[in-house]
């Protein structure tokens, strides 16, 4: 702790002065770090509060009327300081799965799956099962779409180069899923890779 409770240097003789100017120094240096408020205050001024664990940068406000929590000495590996809980919510060490939320993100990394990004954006994927030559194949979503799919894109799946033309596309977009389609009559069936795109 290194705190002083007078911030005016008197006159005096050398040693008083020294002293004094040395636990100035000395509570500038440590911040005015203590378990209790450092006083008198003044507007700006900071105190490194040693009652809480970790210990917590505090900054007197514009009004000198409270202290503002600033953030921790420290801070957790691979977290964030801030406030998950709301404006009126403390400060607590946010782990980098509540931030993702926080921000928007959720997936499920798999085949199929999913992943949306802030803003609502949300990009889905798989593989449909054998689509025959000239035919069609429901493919349902991993995840529903809230509003809309825009896009669903297919490419043809094949277990070596290939001369066939094989052409694939999609139809009957909707929320819940799509059809994928074997356009080809000759080629023969085919399985699909999927990609759709929606909000």
């Amino acid at each position: 702790m290194s705190q002083v409770t007078n911030w005016s240097v008197a006159n005096g003789g050398g040693a008083a002065v020294r002293a004094a100017m040395n636990g100035i120094f000395g509570a500038i240096q440590s911040s005015n770090s203590g378990a209790a408020a450092p006083s008198p205050t003044v507007a700006g001024m900071v105190w490194l509060d040693t009652s809480a664990t970790p210990a917590v940068w505090r900054l007197r406000n514009a009004a000198n009327t409270g202290w503002i929590a600033v953030g921790a000495e420290t801070i957790g590996s691979k977290r964030v300081r801030g406030n998950s809980g709301g404006s009126a919510g403390p400060e607590a060490d946010i782990d980098m799965a509540t931030l993702a939320t926080m921000l928007g993100f959720a997936s499920s990394i798999g085949d199929p799956g999913y992943i949306t990004l802030p803003g609502g954006l949300i990009l889905q994927w798989g593989v449909t099962g054998t689509i025959a030559a000239g035919g069609g194949q429901a493919v349902t979503f991993p995840l529903t779409f809230p509003a809309a799919c825009f896009r669903a894109l297919v490419s043809p799946i094949t277990s070596a180069n290939n001369t066939s033309g094989f052409s694939v596309g999609s139809r009957a977009l909707a929320t819940t899923g799509f059809t994928a389609t074997n356009n080809s009559g000759t080629s023969g069936p085919v399985t699909a890779s999927w990609l759709a795109i929606g909000n």
